[in-house]
């Protein structure tokens, strides 16, 4: 009989939704307890996963009240066929998974099962603009309400927009205003898509400064040609959204126009790497914060750090620890030959996040980690960094094996196992996982 400190390895797999391992650690005579069933069966059905809910189902496990909902949401039908055959019911809100979807077929099939609808089930449908849905509902009798036009528009769907209204759905002024800010929209993300100045005069000067007053980072450079030659200068922080959505072309007219960006216009150009638009402004004496080329950095903007060293700017110590960490492998190595270094720790962070080419680059410079090293490569199932570094003499602990078959990765599992480690036993009462509390049973791989 397995002892509840060996059942503690099969909680973990379980819970895991890794088949393959599941069945490997099954073999070996581990089990899961309730709790890391109940999270396996609503992991499984979330994602779709017939078959592992089957060899569960096999073993003699069984789900609980979500799971038939979250297998709606997965919009896998026959999943939801298989447990509605095991006697699984749906909560209120299932149908609701389905039409938010546009399953039209889960929808159908939930609807003969005798799950109905409600008046937000129809709204919900519209905004996601399924129009051969709204369709359905309507055959089946539902009607929306005063909002349903408005949900339409959301959706930029004209085709259901018309069928609404020939179906006698009325829209109000936040319908009318919605849509126009959709137009606004695709003008502004389909540059050479229809005249925008023949737009922005059909709708009406006055409708159109109201909205570029409430979305002045929306307006295109046609329509700012446009609202200039009738005098209007009131477009709230126009450089910068210029700069947030990388028109260059719109900088430069703005700019021409007398607009001024904000003292901060280059460290937010810096931020999202704009290139262009950071030599620009700098040509035209903007100057970035002592925070710029850090930013860039951060963000894994090369050839804008390289730039702004080039122009005086530094790099901060804890700067180059942030690119480690984040495994910008080009900028660490710029960084390196600037002649900054790194904490001591870095290959421990490196190994984390299954950069290997960074962490071989630091072990050539001389970097050394820890224990901890393996053990964090192993957790997150990157097996090639955990073969570099024992190849390298690094060894982890127990808690190599014991994390890398909690989070599923079986080949990392096995590779461990035929290394010779094997778990150990612990406990933690009320741990929080994946937002659900989870008690961790004991772990023992012989």
């Amino acid at each position: 009989m397995i002892s509840t400190v060996f059942k503690g390895i099969g909680t973990i797999a379980i819970k895991s939704g890794n088949l393959e391992l599941i069945k490997y650690l099954h073999e070996l005579g581990y089990k899961g307890d309730k709790l890391a069933i109940s999270y396996a069966f609503e992991n499984a059905a979330k994602n779709g996963n017939l078959e592992l809910i089957k060899y569960l189902h096999e073993l003699g496990y069984e789900g609980t009240y979500l799971t038939f909902d979250l297998a709606v949401k997965s919009g896998n039908l026959e999943l939801i066929k298989y447990l509605h055959e095991l006697g699984y019911k749906g909560t209120e809100f299932a149908i609701d998974e389905a039409v938010e979807h546009g399953n039209i077929e889960i929808f159908k099939y939930l609807h003969e099962l005798g799950y109905k609808c409600t008046t937000w089930t129809i709204l919900c449908v519209a905004k996601n603009g399924h129009l051969e849905v709204i369709k359905y509902l309507h055959e089946l009798g539902y009607k929306g309400n005063e909002w349903t036009i408005f949900s339409a528009v959301e959706s930029g769907n004209l085709e259901l927009i018309k069928y609404l209204h020939e179906f006698g759905y009325k829209g109000n002024e936040c319908a009318f205003n919605c849509a126009v800010i959709k137009q606004l929209l695709h003008e502004n993300t389909h540059k050479g898509a229809g005249n925008k100045v023949d737009f922005a005069a059909s709708i009406g000067r006055n409708d159109l400064i109201k909205l570029l007053n409430q979305l002045g980072e929306k307006s295109t450079e046609d329509v700012q040609k446009y609202l200039q030659s009738l005098g209007y200068k009131g477009i709230k922080d126009a450089i910068d959204n210029a700069v947030k959505n990388s028109h260059l072309e719109v900088v430069k007219y703005l700019i021409e126009l007398g607009y001024r960006g904000a003292e901060d216009s280059i460290d937010f150009a810096v931020s999202i790497g704009r290139i262009e638009i950071v030599k620009y402004l700098h040509e035209l004496g903007y100057r970035g914060t002592e925070n710029a080329i850090n930013e860039a950095a951060k963000n894994g903007h090369l050839d804008v750090v390289k730039y702004l060293h080039s122009i005086g700017y530094r790099v901060e110590e804890w700067t180059f620890y942030l690119v480690v960490y984040k495994g910008y492998h080009e900028i660490v190595k710029y960084l390196h030959e600037l002649g900054y270094r790194g904490a001591e720790d870095s290959i421990d962070f490196t190994a984390s996040i299954g950069q290997i080419e960074t962490v071989k680059y630091l072990h050539e410079l001389g970097y050394r980690g820890t224990e901890n090293a393996i053990n964090e490569a192993a957790e997150n199932g990157h097996l090639e960094v955990v073969k570099y570094l024992y190849s390298m003499g690094y060894r982890g602990t127990e808690n190599a094996i014991n994390e890398a078959a909690k989070n599923g990765h079986l080949e990392v599992v096995k590779y461990l196992y035929s290394m010779g480690y094997r778990g150990t036993e612990y406990a933690s009462s009320n741990a929080v996982e994946n937002g659900k509390k989870l008690k961790l049973l004991g772990i023992c791989i012989l």
